[in-house]
């Protein structure tokens, strides 16, 4: 505990970095003010108030207190020799402008999301330029920009990032496999590309 306020019985992992970074000392353990021994997680059942002056009344609503140091377990995973996954590439961004539209863009990001695609949207209330710039940052794949005309219509354009090419596409039930069958046609083009038409007739005799 850490003078007035609520507090509670606690329970703390550490991670032994390693005698290098020990203080030499026989009574070196946990607790120890050198670098050797690092808490990463902290566990408190916070169940009391303290007044400061060590008079403890319990709390009408007892609770678990938990925390990470994000940075502290990077650490443990590097000293570990843990392999880092590479982030994910937005696949679709929604950019919104009004209530109405973020509420739609947050449906149909949830759909994305079941399927396994990375979709996002504008959380921090940017402006549309600002939101098309983000999107271009985190390299979505597509955009979609969104506002009461597309709303009204109940279509918008789904815009392809890196040749920016635009086709329309319904704000249905079925803007999931719509997109879907988008996002593939692109991969099989590129394939196709790359390989110099693989999916062609060979014109041999099978």
């Amino acid at each position: 505990e850490h003078g007035a306020g609520p507090c509670g019985p606690s329970s703390e992992i550490y991670y032994d970095r390693g005698e290098e970074h020990g203080c030499g000392k026989p009574d070196c353990g946990v607790g120890c003010e050198c670098d050797r021994f690092m808490e990463v997680w902290n566990l408190v059942f916070t169940q009391f108030d303290n007044d400061g002056h060590d008079n403890y009344t319990p709390l009408d609503h007892p609770n678990i207190d938990t925390g990470m140091g994000i940075e502290r377990l990077l650490l443990v995973m590097e000293k570990q020799g843990c392999d880092y996954l590479p982030p994910k590439k937005c696949d679709i961004y929604f950019a919104t402008m009004g209530e109405a539209a973020l509420e739609k863009a947050m449906e149909l990001v949830k759909g994305l999301r079941e399927f396994g695609y990375c979709a996002e949207y504008d959380l921090v209330g940017r402006g549309i330029k600002a939101q098309m710039k983000y999107a271009n940052k985190i390299g979505a794949a597509y955009t979609v920009v969104l506002g009461d005309n597309e709303l009204a219509e109940g279509k918008a354009r789904l815009k392809e990032m890196e040749s920016g090419n635009e086709t329309e596409i319904l704000l249905n039930d079925k803007f999931t496999t719509n997109f879907e069958n988008e996002y593939f046609n692109k991969v099989l083009d590129g394939i196709d590309d790359e390989n110099g038409s693989m999916f062609a007739f060979t014109g041999e005799d099978k």
